[in-house]
């Protein structure tokens, strides 16, 4: 079994990683951070939790598609569009959407 700790400060408090979040106009309350990234000073394994609904968008797909031993150094999330990038035009270039970092 595990133990979970919780952290006064968050991500942030773990040593090598660094997190931050800003209102960048996706929520109307610019009071309300909705663009957040998590970034560690060396690759790590990164795991999701995805939606149930049957239907997903191009970009959950997409995601789908990376083994589950997927090693990076960065997430990038926002707080608003849960669907986004839907349809059958987005379907074909949410790979144009993909950026890789370095």
């Amino acid at each position: 079994m595990f133990k979970i700790d919780v952290l006064s400060g968050g991500v942030g408090d773990i040593d090598g990683f660094f997190c931050d979040g800003v209102n960048c106009g996706l929520r109307t309350d610019s009071s309300q951070e909705d663009l957040s990234f998590i970034y560690s000073d060396r690759e790590t394994l990164i795991s999701a939790v995805y939606t149930q609904n049957s239907f997903k968008a191009s970009p959950i797909i997409h995601s789908l598609k990376y083994s589950q031993t997927f090693q990076g150094n960065f997430i990038l999330i926002n707080a608003k569009n849960a669907n986004a990038m839907t349809g059958a035009a987005r379907s074909k270039g949410h790979r144009r959407d993909s950026i890789t970092y370095s």
